[in-house]
């Protein structure tokens, strides 16, 4: 039986504790019917809870993507959370947890027998159509990280016609993509189960897998595209991710690399 089945919706704080396979991520949960947004739920609470805490919503009000950007977060549609890190890192590879974190959403949508593929740096795309979005923020104290919060907005259940039609064309669902069901706890066990795989293999190995394994399940390499950075647009082609994660676009026989950007495919 679906754990979250067994939850009253009535109430806001509606289950503090799931049977998680995985060893320490998600060992403490503050799981909510209706919140603003996760996001800002975690940064709240950040200093009394320890590490490894999962901030999950049944629903978002203000759900937010990059740039501030609206996440749609409908009732019981999606999987809405915000996960609460400690790592001892140095605040310039923060941006390294959301390449990471991008690895984890396609090898769990692959347990299910989904292909999903990465588009640089957060987005994960089903069929070309954008199935989930990770947005991470952190507290830094000089050089130093006190917290890192990882948002993570996954559509489950959407059927096309149930999102908004703004997105209809560009954006997918779990439902959408197989002929199988799976509950909401099925799927958050698995994304919980491999991003702990890869945040102990990070800490302990560095980065260096990790490129590896973005480089595999990414489909832009070679693709022609513009950079949006907002005061200026970088056009060319990515060859690859630097061994600190940023993008590489090659274009004028020269290479740049990318940290903050928008992707757009030509």
């Amino acid at each position: 039986m679906d754990p979250f089945q067994q939850v009253d919706l009535n109430n806001v704080l509606y289950f503090d504790k799931l049977p998680l396979s995985t060893k320490w991520l998600g060992k403490q949960l503050k799981t909510f019917h209706l919140v603003d947004s996760t996001q800002t739920v975690a940064k709240k609470m950040a200093n009394g809870c320890p590490n490894g805490t999962i901030i999950l919503s049944n629903q978002q009000e203000a759900g937010k993507g990059r740039l501030n950007r609206k996440w749609f977060s409908s009732s019981n549609e999606g999987l809405w959370m915000s996960i609460l890190l400690k790592p001892r890192i140095e605040s310039q590879v923060i941006s390294q947890l959301t390449l990471l974190t991008a690895i984890a959403m396609v090898q769990a949508l692959k347990d299910f027998d989904i292909k999903a593929d990465i588009k640089w740096p957060n987005d994960c795309l089903v069929n070309g159509k954008k199935i989930a979005g990770i947005l991470t923020e952190a507290s830094v104290s000089g050089n130093k990280v006190e917290y890192i919060v990882i948002g993570i907005g996954l559509n489950l259940f959407q059927n096309k016609h149930n999102l908004p039609e703004e997105i209809q064309n560009i954006a997918t669902s779990i439902k959408m993509s197989t002929d199988t069901f799976f509950t909401k706890f099925e799927v958050l066990d698995r994304i919980l189960m491999r991003l702990e795989d890869l945040i102990e293999l990070y800490l302990t190995e560095g980065f260096s897998p990790i490129r590896e394994l973005w480089l595999q399940y990414t489909s832009s390499i070679g693709k022609l595209v513009f950079v949006d950075k907002g005061t200026e647009k970088e056009f060319g082609k990515i060859i690859g991710l630097s061994p600190e994660g940023y993008l590489l676009l090659e274009n004028e026989e020269k290479i740049t690399p990318i940290l903050v950007g928008d992707v757009h495919f030509l």
